[in-house]
Protein backbone atom coordinates (compact mmCIF):
# COMPACT_ATOMS: atom_id res chain seq x y z
CA UNK A 1 0.00 0.00 0.00
CA UNK A 2 1.36 3.43 -1.01
CA UNK A 3 1.07 5.70 2.02
CA UNK A 4 -0.55 9.05 1.22
CA UNK A 5 -2.07 11.64 3.51
CA UNK A 6 -5.15 11.88 1.31
CA UNK A 7 -5.82 8.12 1.29
CA UNK A 8 -8.59 7.04 3.68
CA UNK A 9 -7.56 4.47 6.26
CA UNK A 10 -9.39 2.30 8.77
CA UNK A 11 -8.28 0.56 11.92
CA UNK A 12 -9.18 -2.43 14.06
CA UNK A 13 -10.72 -1.27 17.33
CA UNK A 14 -8.91 -4.01 19.21
CA UNK A 15 -5.34 -4.35 17.91
CA UNK A 16 -5.31 -0.97 16.07
CA UNK A 17 -4.07 -2.56 12.83
CA UNK A 18 -4.28 -0.06 9.95
CA UNK A 19 -6.24 -1.15 6.87
CA UNK A 20 -6.82 0.68 3.59
CA UNK A 21 -9.65 -1.47 2.19
CA UNK A 22 -13.07 -1.03 3.81
CA UNK A 23 -14.13 -4.48 2.59
CA UNK A 24 -11.59 -6.04 4.98
CA UNK A 25 -13.44 -4.67 8.01
CA UNK A 26 -15.62 -6.89 10.19
CA UNK A 27 -18.64 -5.47 12.04
CA UNK A 28 -20.76 -6.99 14.79
CA UNK A 29 -23.06 -4.12 15.80
CA UNK A 30 -25.93 -2.28 14.18
CA UNK A 31 -25.55 1.49 13.83
CA UNK A 32 -21.89 1.44 14.85
CA UNK A 33 -18.65 2.17 13.01
CA UNK A 34 -16.69 -0.03 15.44
CA UNK A 35 -14.79 -2.44 13.19
CA UNK A 36 -12.26 -5.25 13.52
CA UNK A 37 -9.65 -7.05 11.44
CA UNK A 38 -10.37 -10.62 12.57
CA UNK A 39 -12.69 -12.85 14.60
CA UNK A 40 -9.93 -13.19 17.19
CA UNK A 41 -9.89 -9.42 17.72
CA UNK A 42 -13.69 -9.38 17.99
CA UNK A 43 -13.54 -11.97 20.75
CA UNK A 44 -10.70 -10.20 22.58
CA UNK A 45 -12.57 -6.89 22.48
CA UNK A 46 -15.94 -8.18 23.67
CA UNK A 47 -14.85 -10.95 26.07
CA UNK A 48 -14.51 -8.57 29.09
CA UNK A 49 -18.13 -7.49 28.56
CA UNK A 50 -19.20 -11.11 28.17
CA UNK A 51 -17.46 -11.91 31.48
CA UNK A 52 -19.20 -8.93 33.12
CA UNK A 53 -22.67 -10.12 32.08
CA UNK A 54 -21.90 -13.74 32.98
CA UNK A 55 -20.78 -12.73 36.49
CA UNK A 56 -24.08 -10.91 37.00
CA UNK A 57 -25.97 -14.06 36.07
CA UNK A 58 -23.78 -16.24 38.33
CA UNK A 59 -24.39 -13.91 41.30
CA UNK A 60 -28.11 -13.80 40.58
CA UNK A 61 -28.30 -17.58 40.59
CA UNK A 62 -26.17 -17.77 43.75
CA UNK A 63 -28.39 -15.26 45.58
CA UNK A 64 -31.43 -17.35 44.69
CA UNK A 65 -29.71 -20.58 45.62
CA UNK A 66 -30.24 -22.03 42.16
CA UNK A 67 -26.74 -21.92 40.72
CA UNK A 68 -27.54 -25.21 38.99
CA UNK A 69 -30.89 -25.82 37.31
CA UNK A 70 -29.68 -28.87 35.39
CA UNK A 71 -30.69 -27.09 32.21
CA UNK A 72 -27.18 -26.27 30.96
CA UNK A 73 -27.38 -29.20 28.55
CA UNK A 74 -29.76 -27.10 26.44
CA UNK A 75 -27.01 -24.53 25.92
CA UNK A 76 -25.06 -27.17 23.97
CA UNK A 77 -28.00 -27.69 21.60
CA UNK A 78 -26.93 -25.91 18.40
CA UNK A 79 -30.34 -26.38 16.78
CA UNK A 80 -32.05 -24.72 19.76
CA UNK A 81 -29.53 -21.87 19.58
CA UNK A 82 -30.32 -21.34 15.90
CA UNK A 83 -34.07 -21.35 16.60
CA UNK A 84 -33.70 -18.79 19.40
CA UNK A 85 -31.45 -16.58 17.29
CA UNK A 86 -33.69 -16.66 14.22
CA UNK A 87 -37.25 -16.95 15.58
CA UNK A 88 -37.46 -15.96 19.27
CA UNK A 89 -40.81 -15.66 21.06
CA UNK A 90 -39.65 -12.48 22.78
CA UNK A 91 -37.07 -9.86 21.93
CA UNK A 92 -35.76 -6.99 24.08
CA UNK A 93 -33.49 -4.10 23.14
CA UNK A 94 -31.37 -1.91 25.46
CA UNK A 95 -29.37 1.13 24.32
CA UNK A 96 -26.96 3.13 26.48
CA UNK A 97 -26.41 6.90 26.32
CA UNK A 98 -23.71 6.68 23.62
CA UNK A 99 -25.73 4.42 21.33
CA UNK A 100 -24.26 1.00 22.14
CA UNK A 101 -26.97 -1.67 21.86
CA UNK A 102 -27.54 -5.13 23.29
CA UNK A 103 -30.39 -7.51 22.53
CA UNK A 104 -32.04 -10.31 24.47
CA UNK A 105 -33.74 -13.13 22.54
CA UNK A 106 -36.04 -15.44 24.49
CA UNK A 107 -37.41 -18.73 23.23
CA UNK A 108 -40.21 -20.46 25.15
CA UNK A 109 -39.54 -24.21 25.26
CA UNK A 110 -41.14 -27.18 26.98
CA UNK A 111 -40.76 -26.41 30.69
CA UNK A 112 -38.06 -23.75 30.37
CA UNK A 113 -36.94 -20.62 28.48
CA UNK A 114 -33.78 -20.41 26.38
CA UNK A 115 -32.15 -16.95 26.48
CA UNK A 116 -29.47 -15.38 24.26
CA UNK A 117 -27.86 -12.06 25.26
CA UNK A 118 -26.10 -10.64 22.19
CA UNK A 119 -25.36 -7.97 19.63
CA UNK A 120 -26.95 -7.90 16.19
CA UNK A 121 -25.61 -6.89 12.79
CA UNK A 122 -27.77 -6.81 9.65
CA UNK A 123 -30.63 -8.18 11.77
CA UNK A 124 -28.67 -11.33 12.64
CA UNK A 125 -26.95 -12.41 15.85
CA UNK A 126 -23.28 -11.45 15.57
CA UNK A 127 -21.74 -11.77 19.05
CA UNK A 128 -23.16 -13.76 21.98
CA UNK A 129 -22.28 -12.46 25.44
CA UNK A 130 -24.07 -15.33 27.13
CA UNK A 131 -26.79 -17.90 26.68
CA UNK A 132 -28.68 -19.65 29.42
CA UNK A 133 -31.74 -21.78 30.07
CA UNK A 134 -34.03 -21.30 33.05
CA UNK A 135 -37.34 -22.43 34.48
CA UNK A 136 -37.21 -19.71 37.16
CA UNK A 137 -39.64 -16.83 36.45
CA UNK A 138 -37.56 -14.33 38.46
CA UNK A 139 -34.40 -14.98 36.44
CA UNK A 140 -36.43 -14.79 33.23
CA UNK A 141 -37.81 -11.40 34.25
CA UNK A 142 -34.28 -9.99 34.77
CA UNK A 143 -33.60 -10.43 31.05
CA UNK A 144 -36.63 -8.38 30.00
CA UNK A 145 -34.60 -5.20 29.74
CA UNK A 146 -35.03 -1.95 27.85
CA UNK A 147 -37.82 -1.99 25.28
CA UNK A 148 -39.72 -4.94 23.89
CA UNK A 149 -39.63 -5.49 20.11
CA UNK A 150 -43.27 -6.10 19.26
CA UNK A 151 -43.17 -7.19 15.61
CA UNK A 152 -40.36 -9.76 15.69
CA UNK A 153 -41.22 -11.27 12.28
CA UNK A 154 -40.88 -7.88 10.59
CA UNK A 155 -37.65 -7.17 12.46
CA UNK A 156 -36.03 -10.37 11.21
CA UNK A 157 -37.45 -10.22 7.68
CA UNK A 158 -34.40 -9.90 5.44
CA UNK A 159 -33.79 -7.68 2.43
CA UNK A 160 -33.31 -10.92 0.49
CA UNK A 161 -36.90 -12.02 1.18
CA UNK A 162 -38.19 -8.54 0.35
CA UNK A 163 -36.32 -8.64 -2.96
CA UNK A 164 -37.78 -12.06 -3.77
CA UNK A 165 -41.28 -10.77 -3.06
CA UNK A 166 -40.64 -7.80 -5.36
CA UNK A 167 -39.51 -10.26 -8.06
CA UNK A 168 -42.97 -11.84 -7.93
CA UNK A 169 -41.94 -15.04 -6.16
CA UNK A 170 -45.18 -16.38 -4.72
CA UNK A 171 -45.72 -17.08 -1.02
CA UNK A 172 -45.73 -20.87 -1.46
CA UNK A 173 -42.24 -20.77 -2.96
CA UNK A 174 -40.99 -18.46 -0.19
CA UNK A 175 -42.40 -20.77 2.48
CA UNK A 176 -40.76 -23.77 0.80
CA UNK A 177 -37.47 -21.87 0.54
CA UNK A 178 -37.53 -21.05 4.27
CA UNK A 179 -38.41 -24.65 5.15
CA UNK A 180 -35.51 -25.95 3.04
CA UNK A 181 -33.16 -23.44 4.64
CA UNK A 182 -34.10 -24.71 8.11
CA UNK A 183 -33.55 -28.32 7.00
CA UNK A 184 -30.13 -27.60 5.48
CA UNK A 185 -29.02 -25.60 8.52
CA UNK A 186 -30.12 -28.38 10.87
CA UNK A 187 -28.03 -30.87 8.85
CA UNK A 188 -25.07 -28.49 8.90
CA UNK A 189 -25.28 -28.20 12.70
CA UNK A 190 -24.88 -31.96 12.97
CA UNK A 191 -21.92 -32.07 10.55
CA UNK A 192 -19.99 -29.04 11.82
CA UNK A 193 -16.83 -29.43 13.86
CA UNK A 194 -16.25 -27.11 16.84
CA UNK A 195 -13.09 -25.84 15.12
CA UNK A 196 -14.99 -24.78 11.97
CA UNK A 197 -16.44 -21.33 11.30
CA UNK A 198 -19.58 -21.18 13.43
CA UNK A 199 -22.97 -19.99 12.21
CA UNK A 200 -23.01 -16.88 14.37
CA UNK A 201 -19.93 -15.72 12.37
CA UNK A 202 -21.33 -16.46 8.90
CA UNK A 203 -22.37 -12.85 8.37
CA UNK A 204 -18.70 -11.81 8.52
CA UNK A 205 -18.14 -13.70 5.26
CA UNK A 206 -21.06 -12.22 3.30
CA UNK A 207 -18.72 -10.09 1.13
CA UNK A 208 -17.69 -13.38 -0.55
CA UNK A 209 -21.27 -14.30 -1.52
CA UNK A 210 -21.41 -12.36 -4.79
CA UNK A 211 -18.06 -13.59 -6.14
CA UNK A 212 -18.95 -17.19 -5.29
CA UNK A 213 -22.31 -16.85 -7.02
CA UNK A 214 -20.95 -15.12 -10.13
CA UNK A 215 -17.44 -16.62 -10.40
CA UNK A 216 -17.33 -20.04 -8.69
CA UNK A 217 -14.47 -22.51 -9.02
CA UNK A 218 -16.90 -25.45 -9.18
CA UNK A 219 -20.60 -25.93 -9.97
CA UNK A 220 -22.63 -29.07 -9.26
CA UNK A 221 -26.21 -30.08 -10.00
CA UNK A 222 -27.86 -32.76 -7.86
CA UNK A 223 -31.09 -33.87 -6.23
CA UNK A 224 -31.31 -33.28 -2.49
CA UNK A 225 -32.80 -35.69 0.05
CA UNK A 226 -36.31 -34.50 -0.84
CA UNK A 227 -35.76 -35.19 -4.52
CA UNK A 228 -35.62 -31.51 -5.53
CA UNK A 229 -33.05 -30.35 -8.07
CA UNK A 230 -30.53 -27.97 -6.50
CA UNK A 231 -27.17 -26.49 -7.45
CA UNK A 232 -24.01 -25.83 -5.47
CA UNK A 233 -21.37 -23.19 -6.18
CA UNK A 234 -17.99 -23.69 -4.47
CA UNK A 235 -15.12 -21.20 -4.35
CA UNK A 236 -11.75 -21.24 -2.59
CA UNK A 237 -11.28 -17.90 -0.81
CA UNK A 238 -8.83 -16.09 1.42
CA UNK A 239 -9.46 -13.49 4.12
CA UNK A 240 -6.79 -11.90 6.31
CA UNK A 241 -4.42 -14.80 5.65
CA UNK A 242 -7.03 -17.48 6.33
CA UNK A 243 -7.96 -19.86 3.50
CA UNK A 244 -11.48 -21.28 3.42
CA UNK A 245 -14.20 -22.45 1.06
CA UNK A 246 -17.41 -20.56 0.39
CA UNK A 247 -20.43 -22.63 -0.67
CA UNK A 248 -23.81 -21.50 -1.99
CA UNK A 249 -26.64 -23.98 -2.42
CA UNK A 250 -29.62 -22.74 -4.43
CA UNK A 251 -32.70 -23.84 -6.30
CA UNK A 252 -34.19 -22.21 -9.39
CA UNK A 253 -37.57 -20.65 -10.04
CA UNK A 254 -38.97 -19.99 -13.51
CA UNK A 255 -41.55 -17.28 -14.17
CA UNK A 256 -42.46 -15.99 -17.65
CA UNK A 257 -39.48 -17.85 -19.16
CA UNK A 258 -37.11 -16.05 -16.76
CA UNK A 259 -35.09 -18.34 -14.50
CA UNK A 260 -34.10 -16.97 -11.09
CA UNK A 261 -31.59 -18.47 -8.65
CA UNK A 262 -33.03 -18.70 -5.13
CA UNK A 263 -30.25 -19.20 -2.52
CA UNK A 264 -31.07 -21.74 0.19
CA UNK A 265 -27.90 -21.44 2.28
CA UNK A 266 -24.43 -19.93 1.99
CA UNK A 267 -21.66 -21.48 4.07
CA UNK A 268 -18.05 -20.48 4.75
CA UNK A 269 -16.08 -23.50 5.96
CA UNK A 270 -12.57 -24.72 6.78
CA UNK A 271 -13.69 -28.35 6.70
CA UNK A 272 -13.04 -30.33 3.53
CA UNK A 273 -15.67 -32.92 4.49
CA UNK A 274 -18.35 -30.20 4.44
CA UNK A 275 -17.20 -29.21 0.95
CA UNK A 276 -17.30 -32.83 -0.23
CA UNK A 277 -20.94 -33.07 0.84
CA UNK A 278 -21.83 -30.51 -1.83
CA UNK A 279 -19.56 -32.03 -4.50
CA UNK A 280 -22.15 -34.48 -5.73
CA UNK A 281 -24.32 -35.15 -8.74
CA UNK A 282 -23.23 -33.74 -12.10
CA UNK A 283 -20.21 -31.45 -12.17
CA UNK A 284 -21.13 -28.62 -14.51
CA UNK A 285 -17.92 -26.61 -14.17
CA UNK A 286 -14.41 -26.76 -12.75
CA UNK A 287 -12.30 -29.35 -10.98
CA UNK A 288 -12.16 -29.92 -7.23
CA UNK A 289 -9.89 -27.39 -5.52
CA UNK A 290 -7.81 -28.42 -2.50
Amino acid sequence: MVKRLDSPIYHCHNCKKIMSDVTELLFVEENSSRSFCSEECIDQYFSPMAKYYQEILYKLRDDLGIDEEYLSVHCDNVQLLNETCSRPNEMWHLENKIGDEVFVLINECDGFHHIVFCTLFNRAVSYIFLQTATSNPFILEQFRIGESVDDIDSFFSTDEISELEEMGINDDVLVELERKKSTYLAELMVDQLPSDIQMESFHLYEPFFEQCLEDPDEIYQFKDQEGDEVYSHIKACENNGQSFFYIIVFMTFSENEIVQALPIISVPTLDGSIVEKYRQGTRLMGSPVN
